[in-house]
C-alpha cells in the first residue's frame, strides 16, 4: 500500500491526508480508508526500504 512506502503508521495521518484532496468523492476516501484499516497490521513491523 502506499501509505505503507510513505511511513504513515497512524490512520490519523492517512485520514487527514485525504482531507487535502477535495475533488475525491468521500466514498472513495471512505473506501481508502477502509484499505488502509485491513492493509496496514499487515505493515506494522515491516522495514521501509530506501534507495
Amino acid at each position: 500500500m502506499i501509505a505503507h512506502l510513505y511511513g504513515l503508521t497512524d490512520e490519523n495521518e492517512f485520514s487527514y491526508i485525504l482531507t487535502t484532496f477535495p475533488i475525491v468523492n468521500a466514498t472513495v476516501k471512505e473506501a481508502a480508508l477502509s484499505a488502509y484499516r485491513t492493509f496496514a497490521p499487515m505493515f506494522a513491523n515491516s522495514e521501509l526500504v530506501s534507495a
